[in-house]
């Protein structure tokens, strides 16, 4: 049987002493973890927007850009994988 103190081997000293350590240091993390939490900051105020009304009338289509490319007109094909 070993006595505790001065009279303890070396590697079981360090282990001992690196036991305490862990310990106080989980101490202090569990407390740390036990603080009251801050309030959450206030939402922001709603964005300001802006309202039109709607007028309905016929709007001119000048181009059509589907499937074409520059002067030419192109083929879309879809092709199975």
């Amino acid at each position: 049987m070993q006595k505790i103190g001065i009279c303890m081997k070396p590697d079981l000293r360090v282990i001992v002493s690196r036991c305490i350590i862990v310990c106080l240091f989980l101490g202090v993390l569990a407390t740390v973890g036990c603080e009251k939490k801050k309030e959450a900051a206030a939402p922001p105020p709603p964005p300001i927007v802006e309202v039109v009304t709607v007028a309905v009338r016929d709007v001119p289509i000048y181009q059509e850009w589907v499937g074409a490319w520059a002067d030419e007109n192109c083929h879309i094909y879809c092709e199975p994988a």
